[in-house]
Protein backbone atom coordinates (compact mmCIF):
# COMPACT_ATOMS: atom_id res chain seq x y z
CA UNK A 1 0.00 0.00 0.00
CA UNK A 2 2.61 2.49 0.84
CA UNK A 3 4.61 1.59 -2.74
CA UNK A 4 0.88 2.50 -4.45
CA UNK A 5 0.40 5.63 -2.86
CA UNK A 6 4.03 7.16 -3.19
CA UNK A 7 4.01 6.40 -6.85
CA UNK A 8 0.55 7.77 -7.68
CA UNK A 9 0.93 10.60 -4.55
CA UNK A 10 3.96 12.84 -5.83
CA UNK A 11 1.83 14.25 -8.93
CA UNK A 12 -0.91 15.77 -6.63
CA UNK A 13 1.46 17.39 -4.64
CA UNK A 14 1.77 21.53 -6.29
CA UNK A 15 -0.11 24.57 -7.77
CA UNK A 16 -3.33 26.57 -6.82
CA UNK A 17 -5.40 28.83 -8.55
CA UNK A 18 -8.29 31.38 -7.95
CA UNK A 19 -11.75 30.44 -6.84
CA UNK A 20 -14.71 29.63 -8.75
CA UNK A 21 -16.99 27.04 -7.09
CA UNK A 22 -18.13 25.86 -3.97
CA UNK A 23 -16.70 23.17 -1.95
CA UNK A 24 -18.04 20.98 0.72
CA UNK A 25 -15.58 19.80 2.88
CA UNK A 26 -15.61 17.47 5.98
CA UNK A 27 -15.94 19.02 9.57
CA UNK A 28 -12.80 18.92 11.53
CA UNK A 29 -14.98 20.08 15.16
CA UNK A 30 -14.22 16.94 17.08
CA UNK A 31 -10.75 17.23 16.05
CA UNK A 32 -10.39 20.75 16.91
CA UNK A 33 -11.73 19.93 20.27
CA UNK A 34 -8.79 17.35 20.54
CA UNK A 35 -5.87 18.99 19.32
CA UNK A 36 -3.55 16.98 19.97
CA UNK A 37 -1.27 18.81 17.07
CA UNK A 38 0.06 21.93 17.06
CA UNK A 39 -2.72 23.91 15.25
CA UNK A 40 -1.62 27.16 17.29
CA UNK A 41 -3.23 29.49 18.61
CA UNK A 42 -6.92 31.56 17.25
CA UNK A 43 -7.38 32.56 14.85
CA UNK A 44 -7.48 28.86 13.61
CA UNK A 45 -9.10 30.07 10.25
CA UNK A 46 -5.93 28.63 7.49
CA UNK A 47 -6.33 25.28 6.17
CA UNK A 48 -3.57 23.18 4.20
CA UNK A 49 -5.50 20.21 2.06
CA UNK A 50 -4.20 16.68 2.55
CA UNK A 51 -4.77 13.75 1.06
CA UNK A 52 -4.98 11.27 3.64
CA UNK A 53 -5.68 7.28 2.80
CA UNK A 54 -7.56 4.96 5.27
CA UNK A 55 -5.09 1.84 5.92
CA UNK A 56 -6.40 -1.57 4.89
CA UNK A 57 -8.48 0.19 1.84
CA UNK A 58 -6.10 -0.34 -1.24
CA UNK A 59 -7.59 -3.46 -3.08
CA UNK A 60 -9.27 -4.35 -6.39
CA UNK A 61 -11.66 -2.09 -7.78
CA UNK A 62 -15.77 -3.28 -8.20
CA UNK A 63 -16.87 -2.95 -11.65
CA UNK A 64 -19.17 -0.56 -9.32
CA UNK A 65 -17.21 1.78 -8.24
CA UNK A 66 -15.97 2.48 -11.75
CA UNK A 67 -18.30 5.34 -12.56
CA UNK A 68 -18.79 6.89 -9.66
CA UNK A 69 -15.22 8.01 -8.78
CA UNK A 70 -12.17 9.19 -10.25
CA UNK A 71 -9.35 8.43 -11.00
CA UNK A 72 -5.77 9.45 -9.72
CA UNK A 73 -4.87 10.68 -13.57
CA UNK A 74 -8.36 12.42 -13.51
CA UNK A 75 -7.85 14.74 -10.43
CA UNK A 76 -7.27 18.02 -12.00
CA UNK A 77 -9.88 17.54 -14.70
CA UNK A 78 -12.27 16.32 -11.68
CA UNK A 79 -11.25 19.54 -9.98
CA UNK A 80 -11.97 21.32 -12.79
CA UNK A 81 -15.79 20.36 -13.87
CA UNK A 82 -16.70 20.36 -10.29
CA UNK A 83 -16.40 16.02 -9.93
CA UNK A 84 -15.82 14.05 -6.92
CA UNK A 85 -15.49 10.27 -6.18
CA UNK A 86 -18.96 9.09 -4.50
CA UNK A 87 -17.18 6.79 -2.49
CA UNK A 88 -13.73 9.16 -1.27
CA UNK A 89 -12.04 6.70 -3.48
CA UNK A 90 -9.05 7.12 -5.85
CA UNK A 91 -9.01 4.79 -8.57
CA UNK A 92 -5.08 3.34 -9.58
CA UNK A 93 -5.30 2.21 -13.26
CA UNK A 94 -1.63 1.91 -13.52
CA UNK A 95 -1.99 -0.32 -10.78
CA UNK A 96 -4.82 -3.18 -12.29
CA UNK A 97 -5.81 -6.47 -10.97
CA UNK A 98 -5.56 -9.44 -13.09
CA UNK A 99 -9.16 -8.81 -14.45
CA UNK A 100 -8.32 -5.24 -15.70
CA UNK A 101 -9.73 -3.41 -13.17
CA UNK A 102 -7.79 -0.81 -10.73
CA UNK A 103 -6.56 -1.07 -7.73
CA UNK A 104 -8.52 1.51 -5.72
CA UNK A 105 -7.90 3.38 -1.80
CA UNK A 106 -10.43 5.47 0.22
CA UNK A 107 -9.12 8.80 1.60
CA UNK A 108 -10.25 10.44 4.40
CA UNK A 109 -12.39 13.78 3.04
CA UNK A 110 -13.48 13.49 -0.39
CA UNK A 111 -11.18 12.99 -3.26
CA UNK A 112 -9.55 14.73 -5.10
CA UNK A 113 -10.56 17.71 -3.20
CA UNK A 114 -8.16 16.75 -0.19
CA UNK A 115 -9.30 16.85 3.81
CA UNK A 116 -9.42 19.90 5.29
CA UNK A 117 -6.38 20.27 7.83
CA UNK A 118 -7.46 23.86 9.89
CA UNK A 119 -4.75 25.75 11.57
CA UNK A 120 -3.16 28.91 11.89
CA UNK A 121 -1.00 28.81 8.87
CA UNK A 122 0.67 31.85 10.40
CA UNK A 123 1.95 30.59 13.90
CA UNK A 124 2.89 27.22 12.76
CA UNK A 125 4.59 27.21 9.20
CA UNK A 126 7.52 26.70 8.44
CA UNK A 127 7.82 25.79 12.42
CA UNK A 128 6.88 23.77 13.53
CA UNK A 129 5.82 22.11 10.14
CA UNK A 130 8.20 23.06 7.40
CA UNK A 131 5.24 22.69 4.86
CA UNK A 132 2.20 21.20 3.96
CA UNK A 133 3.22 18.14 3.62
CA UNK A 134 3.95 18.34 7.57
CA UNK A 135 1.20 19.34 8.18
CA UNK A 136 -0.86 16.90 6.40
CA UNK A 137 1.20 13.94 8.68
CA UNK A 138 0.27 15.43 11.76
CA UNK A 139 -3.79 15.59 10.72
CA UNK A 140 -3.13 11.94 9.83
CA UNK A 141 -2.16 10.68 13.35
CA UNK A 142 -4.60 12.19 14.51
CA UNK A 143 -6.89 10.78 12.23
CA UNK A 144 -5.68 7.49 12.43
CA UNK A 145 -4.83 6.95 16.11
CA UNK A 146 -8.73 8.26 16.65
CA UNK A 147 -10.66 6.51 13.85
CA UNK A 148 -11.04 2.69 16.01
CA UNK A 149 -9.23 1.05 13.31
CA UNK A 150 -6.31 -1.41 13.82
CA UNK A 151 -3.03 -0.07 13.34
CA UNK A 152 -1.50 -0.32 9.87
CA UNK A 153 1.38 -3.01 10.34
CA UNK A 154 4.08 -0.55 10.00
CA UNK A 155 2.51 1.87 12.85
CA UNK A 156 0.62 5.01 12.40
CA UNK A 157 3.56 7.00 12.65
CA UNK A 158 5.97 4.89 9.63
CA UNK A 159 2.57 4.68 7.59
CA UNK A 160 1.21 9.04 7.92
CA UNK A 161 5.01 9.64 7.10
CA UNK A 162 5.25 7.43 3.69
CA UNK A 163 1.46 7.90 2.34
CA UNK A 164 -0.02 11.44 3.94
CA UNK A 165 0.96 14.53 1.65
CA UNK A 166 -0.53 17.99 -0.04
CA UNK A 167 -3.91 16.85 -2.41
CA UNK A 168 -4.20 17.61 -5.99
CA UNK A 169 -2.70 20.70 -7.17
CA UNK A 170 -2.04 22.31 -3.72
CA UNK A 171 1.26 24.03 -3.07
CA UNK A 172 2.99 22.67 -0.11
CA UNK A 173 4.16 26.14 0.52
CA UNK A 174 0.76 27.77 0.77
CA UNK A 175 -2.31 27.76 3.16
CA UNK A 176 -5.76 28.87 2.04
CA UNK A 177 -6.64 31.31 4.45
CA UNK A 178 -10.28 32.33 5.86
CA UNK A 179 -11.69 28.64 5.27
CA UNK A 180 -12.29 27.52 8.89
CA UNK A 181 -14.06 29.17 12.17
CA UNK A 182 -11.82 30.79 14.17
CA UNK A 183 -11.40 27.44 16.85
CA UNK A 184 -10.49 25.44 13.83
CA UNK A 185 -14.09 24.16 12.21
CA UNK A 186 -13.85 23.46 8.65
CA UNK A 187 -16.36 25.61 6.42
CA UNK A 188 -17.69 25.21 2.70
CA UNK A 189 -15.34 27.53 0.40
CA UNK A 190 -14.46 28.53 -2.88
CA UNK A 191 -11.59 26.26 -4.31
CA UNK A 192 -8.94 28.03 -5.86
CA UNK A 193 -7.48 25.09 -7.78
CA UNK A 194 -10.44 24.81 -9.53
CA UNK A 195 -10.27 27.72 -11.94
CA UNK A 196 -8.28 26.49 -15.19
CA UNK A 197 -4.18 28.38 -15.24
CA UNK A 198 -4.11 31.03 -17.69
CA UNK A 199 -1.33 29.80 -19.78
CA UNK A 200 1.81 31.84 -19.68
CA UNK A 201 3.71 32.75 -23.31
CA UNK A 202 7.42 32.34 -24.17
CA UNK A 203 7.91 34.91 -26.48
CA UNK A 204 11.63 35.32 -27.71
CA UNK A 205 11.74 38.99 -29.34
CA UNK A 206 12.57 39.27 -32.09
CA UNK A 207 12.63 35.65 -33.49
CA UNK A 208 8.97 34.08 -32.24
CA UNK A 209 7.25 36.98 -34.50
CA UNK A 210 4.52 37.37 -31.54
CA UNK A 211 3.40 39.41 -28.75
CA UNK A 212 1.96 38.31 -25.87
CA UNK A 213 -0.68 40.15 -23.19
CA UNK A 214 -1.55 38.09 -20.44
CA UNK A 215 -2.57 34.65 -21.61
CA UNK A 216 -3.59 36.27 -25.59
CA UNK A 217 -1.01 35.34 -28.31
CA UNK A 218 -0.62 37.83 -31.32
CA UNK A 219 1.25 37.43 -34.76
CA UNK A 220 2.93 40.59 -35.14
CA UNK A 221 5.59 39.43 -37.72
CA UNK A 222 4.35 40.89 -41.06
CA UNK A 223 2.76 37.94 -43.37
CA UNK A 224 5.35 36.71 -45.30
CA UNK A 225 2.91 33.56 -47.84
CA UNK A 226 -0.27 33.47 -47.36
CA UNK A 227 -1.04 30.08 -49.92
CA UNK A 228 1.44 27.22 -48.04
CA UNK A 229 2.15 26.49 -45.21
CA UNK A 230 5.80 27.97 -45.08
CA UNK A 231 3.90 31.04 -44.26
CA UNK A 232 3.13 29.48 -40.82
CA UNK A 233 6.88 31.17 -39.39
CA UNK A 234 5.88 32.89 -36.69
CA UNK A 235 4.45 31.35 -33.04
CA UNK A 236 5.44 30.99 -29.40
CA UNK A 237 5.08 28.16 -27.00
CA UNK A 238 3.69 28.31 -23.31
CA UNK A 239 6.00 27.55 -20.22
CA UNK A 240 3.64 25.23 -18.51
CA UNK A 241 4.19 21.89 -19.71
CA UNK A 242 1.93 18.59 -19.14
CA UNK A 243 3.78 15.48 -17.71
CA UNK A 244 1.07 13.36 -16.98
CA UNK A 245 -2.67 12.76 -16.21
CA UNK A 246 -5.82 13.80 -18.12
CA UNK A 247 -6.00 17.34 -19.54
CA UNK A 248 -6.95 19.97 -21.56
CA UNK A 249 -6.02 23.08 -23.33
CA UNK A 250 -8.52 25.38 -23.94
CA UNK A 251 -8.38 28.72 -26.49
CA UNK A 252 -10.73 31.04 -28.94
CA UNK A 253 -9.93 33.16 -32.10
CA UNK A 254 -9.41 37.07 -31.13
CA UNK A 255 -12.45 38.92 -31.76
CA UNK A 256 -11.33 41.31 -34.78
CA UNK A 257 -13.52 41.62 -37.70
CA UNK A 258 -11.12 39.88 -39.78
CA UNK A 259 -10.20 37.27 -37.40
CA UNK A 260 -11.83 34.34 -39.30
CA UNK A 261 -10.04 35.51 -42.67
CA UNK A 262 -6.53 34.75 -40.92
CA UNK A 263 -5.17 31.56 -40.04
CA UNK A 264 -4.37 30.52 -35.89
CA UNK A 265 -2.97 26.50 -34.63
CA UNK A 266 -2.58 25.70 -31.52
CA UNK A 267 -1.61 22.03 -30.27
CA UNK A 268 0.89 19.93 -28.06
CA UNK A 269 3.87 17.98 -29.07
CA UNK A 270 6.09 15.58 -27.45
CA UNK A 271 8.73 18.01 -25.35
CA UNK A 272 12.02 16.89 -24.91
CA UNK A 273 14.16 16.08 -22.06
CA UNK A 274 14.87 18.34 -19.91
CA UNK A 275 11.15 19.29 -19.79
CA UNK A 276 9.10 20.76 -16.87
CA UNK A 277 7.60 23.91 -16.10
CA UNK A 278 10.29 25.44 -14.13
CA UNK A 279 12.80 23.83 -17.21
CA UNK A 280 10.93 25.00 -19.92
CA UNK A 281 12.38 23.84 -23.54
CA UNK A 282 14.01 25.41 -25.83
CA UNK A 283 11.72 25.64 -29.22
CA UNK A 284 13.39 27.42 -32.41
CA UNK A 285 10.71 26.00 -35.02
CA UNK A 286 7.95 28.30 -35.31
CA UNK A 287 6.24 26.20 -37.98
CA UNK A 288 3.82 23.23 -38.08
CA UNK A 289 6.54 20.92 -38.43
CA UNK A 290 6.89 20.38 -34.50
CA UNK A 291 3.80 20.59 -33.22
CA UNK A 292 2.55 17.02 -33.60
CA UNK A 293 -1.75 17.40 -32.71
CA UNK A 294 -3.33 20.19 -33.40
CA UNK A 295 -6.25 21.99 -34.27
CA UNK A 296 -6.26 24.72 -37.47
CA UNK A 297 -8.63 27.89 -37.30
CA UNK A 298 -7.97 28.52 -41.02
CA UNK A 299 -8.59 31.58 -42.90
CA UNK A 300 -11.47 29.98 -44.95
CA UNK A 301 -13.85 30.48 -42.01
CA UNK A 302 -13.25 26.24 -41.36
CA UNK A 303 -11.89 24.22 -38.73
CA UNK A 304 -9.11 21.83 -39.13
CA UNK A 305 -7.39 18.98 -37.71
CA UNK A 306 -3.80 18.77 -38.74
CA UNK A 307 -1.51 15.98 -37.22
CA UNK A 308 2.33 14.84 -37.79
CA UNK A 309 4.44 13.48 -39.27
CA UNK A 310 3.33 14.73 -42.56
CA UNK A 311 0.84 17.49 -41.63
CA UNK A 312 -1.85 14.78 -42.42
CA UNK A 313 -5.06 17.70 -42.79
CA UNK A 314 -8.38 16.60 -41.10
CA UNK A 315 -11.20 18.46 -42.38
CA UNK A 316 -12.88 21.12 -43.03
CA UNK A 317 -15.28 20.37 -40.07
CA UNK A 318 -18.90 21.93 -40.39
CA UNK A 319 -19.90 24.54 -38.94
CA UNK A 320 -17.50 27.90 -39.76
CA UNK A 321 -15.91 29.12 -36.13
CA UNK A 322 -16.54 32.12 -34.58
CA UNK A 323 -14.45 34.45 -32.43
CA UNK A 324 -15.25 33.71 -28.77
CA UNK A 325 -15.72 30.05 -29.80
CA UNK A 326 -13.63 27.81 -27.41
CA UNK A 327 -12.30 25.22 -28.61
CA UNK A 328 -10.19 22.79 -26.69
CA UNK A 329 -7.08 19.99 -27.47
CA UNK A 330 -8.30 17.11 -24.76
CA UNK A 331 -5.57 14.69 -23.33
CA UNK A 332 -6.48 11.13 -21.67
CA UNK A 333 -3.89 9.42 -20.24
CA UNK A 334 -3.62 6.01 -21.58
CA UNK A 335 -2.67 4.45 -18.34
CA UNK A 336 0.38 2.74 -19.97
CA UNK A 337 2.93 5.46 -18.14
CA UNK A 338 4.07 7.09 -21.29
CA UNK A 339 1.03 7.77 -23.63
CA UNK A 340 -2.25 9.60 -24.19
CA UNK A 341 -4.86 9.70 -26.33
CA UNK A 342 -5.51 13.24 -28.30
CA UNK A 343 -9.35 14.38 -29.20
CA UNK A 344 -10.50 17.81 -30.26
CA UNK A 345 -13.17 19.89 -28.63
CA UNK A 346 -15.37 22.85 -29.74
CA UNK A 347 -18.17 25.60 -28.29
CA UNK A 348 -17.02 24.39 -24.92
CA UNK A 349 -18.44 26.35 -21.69
CA UNK A 350 -15.51 26.86 -19.11
CA UNK A 351 -15.53 24.64 -15.83
CA UNK A 352 -17.31 21.96 -17.50
CA UNK A 353 -16.72 18.69 -19.58
CA UNK A 354 -16.90 19.34 -23.41
CA UNK A 355 -17.09 15.65 -24.29
CA UNK A 356 -20.21 15.65 -26.20
CA UNK A 357 -18.80 18.53 -28.74
CA UNK A 358 -16.20 16.11 -29.72
CA UNK A 359 -15.22 16.42 -33.08
CA UNK A 360 -12.17 14.25 -34.00
CA UNK A 361 -10.26 11.73 -32.07
CA UNK A 362 -6.22 10.75 -33.50
CA UNK A 363 -5.46 7.63 -34.00
CA UNK A 364 -1.79 7.90 -33.00
CA UNK A 365 -0.76 7.95 -29.73
CA UNK A 366 0.87 11.26 -27.91
CA UNK A 367 3.67 10.75 -25.38
CA UNK A 368 4.36 12.59 -22.34
CA UNK A 369 5.43 14.77 -21.68
CA UNK A 370 4.02 17.60 -23.82
CA UNK A 371 4.26 21.34 -24.58
CA UNK A 372 2.06 23.67 -25.57
CA UNK A 373 2.71 25.53 -29.02
CA UNK A 374 1.50 27.61 -31.47
CA UNK A 375 1.77 28.92 -34.74
CA UNK A 376 0.09 31.61 -37.02
CA UNK A 377 0.74 32.99 -40.97
CA UNK A 378 -1.22 35.86 -41.22
CA UNK A 379 0.03 39.78 -39.25
CA UNK A 380 -2.69 40.22 -36.67
CA UNK A 381 -3.90 36.26 -35.94
CA UNK A 382 -4.32 36.00 -32.39
CA UNK A 383 -5.61 33.20 -30.31
CA UNK A 384 -6.99 34.28 -26.43
CA UNK A 385 -8.32 33.28 -23.06
CA UNK A 386 -5.99 30.06 -23.58
CA UNK A 387 -6.14 27.72 -20.34
CA UNK A 388 -4.71 25.00 -19.15
CA UNK A 389 -6.08 21.90 -16.89
CA UNK A 390 -3.47 19.52 -15.97
CA UNK A 391 -1.74 17.95 -13.15
CA UNK A 392 0.96 19.81 -11.86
Amino acid sequence: MRDFLKSSGRWLSVGWFWPLVLLALPDCSTLADADPWPRGSEPKTSAVMCDIPKPFTTQCADPSELGVNVSTTQAAVALATGQSSVNNLALDYANQCRDGLPMRTEFFGPYPEGFQACLNCGDQIPAPFPDGNAVCVAQCKELLASDGEPDPPEGIDAFCQGNAHVSTNFDKTMCFHGVCTRDGVALAFNDRRRDPELVKWIVIVPDDGTEASDNNLTRIKPTTDTNSDAGFDAGSEAMQVIEKGDAWIEFAAGDAPDETSLSHVLGVSNCPSPCDTNNPPPDTDRSLNDIQFMISLNKDGFVYVIENPGLIIHGPFDPSYDTGELFRVKIVDNHDGTTATISYQRSCTPNTSCDGNEFFTSVSPATYPLRIDTSFREQNASLVNVTVVRIQ
